[in-house]
């Protein structure tokens, strides 16, 4: 049996969870357009929040 890194774990974990999320929210993600519209907004609050 071979044994899962701790960073391979959190991929995984990681990439389970956000497939997760976008099912479940699919229908309540705003489109496409809006999004493009205010991608230097979306940056800039992101870029603060970290």
């Amino acid at each position: 049996m071979k044994e899962v890194g701790f960073i391979e774990a959190g991929f995984w974990r990681f990439l389970f969870g956000v497939g997760a999320l976008v099912m479940l929210g699919f229908k309540k993600l705003p489109s496409s357009q809006l999004i493009i519209k205010n991608v230097k907004g979306i940056f800039l609050i992101a870029g603060f929040k970290s």
